[in-house]
């Protein structure tokens, strides 16, 4: 079963949303590692049983899209200009904006807090 994003007036699937949220805070606490390609950032998990990728935009992500084991789980696809307004109600959408934001090294300030955190 895959979900395509943008949904925006259906509810998410909650266990697409917990599965984002994960990521994210496995991400954000440095057990899952990304890797930049050209146009791209990817992980795998350990066995590779689970496989994400963001392709970048001009202005922020294009398309995300999870794999667990060989069966597509999310496929989602990033809403620019006034359909990224109403995003914002969408918990799938938020989850995902905020793992971007942790994988792509978010904006300028948030990389210097953090290395000011780190030291």
């Amino acid at each position: 079963m895959s979900s395509v994003v943008p949904s925006f007036l259906q509810e998410s699937d909650p266990k697409i949303v917990e599965l984002v949220r994960k990521l994210r805070l496995k991400t954000s606490e440095e057990k899952i590692r990304w890797t930049k390609e050209k146009n791209a950032y990817v992980t795998k998990t350990a066995g590779g049983q689970i496989t994400a990728a963001f392709t970048e935009s001009a202005t922020s992500w294009g398309t995300f899209r999870i794999v667990v084991e060989t069966s597509e789980v999310l496929n989602a696809v990033n809403a620019e200009g006034m359909l990224a307004l109403l995003a914002g109600s969408n918990a799938l959408y938020k989850e995902i904006g905020e793992l971007y934001r942790i994988v792509s090294g978010g904006s300028t300030v948030d990389r210097a807090l953090n290395y000011l955190d780190k030291i």
